[in-house]
């Protein structure tokens, strides 16, 4: 009879014993798990700000420790497949930090007047496709299309941000914020500063 169900003899055996002293339940009662899960519901609103925000699990668990909120990377991996959000694209290290703190400006148009004579860049090379939008009459393209503006931002200015995003290869969703501060990126779409997000 053992063979028939894949045991031992001394292993059967050994099983009929324990029953027979009370210490195997064959038939326990299932004890369903929580419904709730506090932790993941109490960070949910912040891991999805964060995750829109271009952030890993790292940085998003990382962050939420530091705000008082802790949820292991496994909350936050779970919360991100439920919402049904896009997985990211490995940052090369020197590329990773903390999550930003601090509200990055409003975009809007640049004012010439009081752009600095010098600005720390890693964009100035958006500068030499100029010359060629240029010649395509791009602002005249953009005002035939009825591309729309709004009220802080031209629709030349929208357009050359986009432009920026797809020259540097910068995914929106994941790390615009990468980007919308930069000083030559700005200057490229007459901006202060990049939109944050799509219109």
């Amino acid at each position: 009879m053992a063979a028939r169900f894949d045991y031992t003899p001394a292993g059967l055996q050994s099983l009929v014993r324990d029953f027979r002293a009370g210490k195997l339940d064959l038939f326990p009662q299932r004890r369903p798990g929580p419904k709730r899960a506090p932790a993941k519901d109490a960070a949910r609103a912040r891991v999805i700000d964060l995750r829109l925000a271009g952030h890993s699990i790292d940085e998003i668990s990382a962050a939420l420790a530091a705000e008082g909120t802790p949820l292991n990377r496994t909350g936050v991996s779970e919360i991100i497949a439920e919402e049904g959000l896009p997985r990211i694209w490995r940052r090369p290290e020197h590329e990773r930090g903390p999550v930003r703190r601090e509200q990055l400006p409003r975009a809007k148009v640049l004012d010439f007047d009081q752009l600095s004579a010098v600005s720390p860049t890693r964009m100035a090379g958006l500068l030499l496709a100029v010359p060629d939008l240029v010649a395509l009459d791009l602002p005249d393209l953009v005002r035939k299309a009825g591309y729309p503006s709004t009220r802080q931002i031209p629709a030349l200015s929208s357009i050359l941000a986009l432009l920026a995003l797809k020259l540097t290869a910068t995914r929106r969703i994941s790390h615009v914020e990468d980007l919308a501060a930069d000083p030559g990126a700005a200057l490229f779409a007459g901006l202060a500063t990049l939109p944050k997000r799509a219109r």
